[in-house]
């Protein structure tokens, strides 16, 4: 077979390109069509934008729940039915869990510092009680050379 004007043969013409003779039949049966591209096809399992705003609306009004207890409280209340996967995705969406795992980390390190303070108070505590002999530095064994 001839390719287009030029009467070159096909086998001679995909050797030139370094292509396959496959992908150049390939090409040729597109060729004209509208090109289709491998975007997301929206699927009847995803989450309509009602839903979504329902999940955060719920969760507004229960800030203090995880996503897996606010799914299983949805779908107690009948507000929508949805994956705790679901709900942790709308939130992540919206960063509410940020928010919330600020505030966890926030409270963890005061509770760190808490029992850093505590532990100093009874270091100090300690040094002071007479016969208790606590050493400033660490005691370290003299080195001999050869």
């Amino acid at each position: 077979m001839a390719v287009g004007r030029t009467e070159i043969p096909a086998k001679v013409f995909v050797a030139w390109l370094g292509i396959a003779r496959a992908k150049f039949y390939e090409w040729k049966r597109r060729y004209g069509s509208v090109n289709e591209h491998n975007g997301k096809i929206p699927r009847d399992f995803w989450l309509e934008e009602w839903e979504r705003e329902e999940i955060l609306a719920f969760h507004d009004r229960n800030p203090l729940e995880g996503y897996r207890r606010l799914a299983y409280m949805m779908l107690d209340a009948d507000v929508v039915a949805v994956s705790p996967s679901s709900v942790m995705l709308a939130g992540r969406q919206q960063e509410i869990w940020a928010v919330r795992d600020q505030r966890l980390q926030a409270a963890r390190e005061a509770r760190m510092n808490q029992r850093r303070a505590a532990r100093t108070e009874l270091h100090s505590a300690q040094q002071h009680q007479p016969g208790c002999h606590v050493p400033a530095e660490p005691v370290r064994p003299a080195t001999t050379r050869r």
